[in-house]
């Protein structure tokens, strides 16, 4: 499969950066997580609407079709994709959460 070039450019960073991973069971090449990522939590036009809060963020290349609620195994450990944070179209950033065993 072809790809084009910020395709490629994204599965080159991936390479370097993440580690071989699994979604629901299924090869999804590396993925890398990066850990205390500062998410805005609060509500727009609040007026408590400048809360931070620190998350897992996982990203993952779209090639996998990665989904809210899918599990993902990482050597860090096994993980849950809870919310998407932004998708460039080749690949797809999604906060995790520890998913039980």
């Amino acid at each position: 499969m072809a790809l084009g070039i910020f395709a490629r450019a994204e599965a080159l960073g991936l390479a370097k950066l993440g580690e071989p991973s699994s979604l629901d069971g299924l090869p999804c090449g590396n993925v890398h997580l990066e850990h205390g990522v500062e998410l805005y939590a609060g509500v727009l036009d609040n007026a408590d609407d400048n809360h931070v809060v620190r998350h897992v963020v996982a990203k993952i290349l779209s090639t996998y079709n990665p989904k809210v609620g899918a599990v993902l195994v990482h050597p860090d450990g096994r993980f849950l994709l809870d919310r998407r944070v932004e998708t460039s179209g080749y690949a797809q950033r999604f906060v995790v959460v520890a998913a039980p065993l």
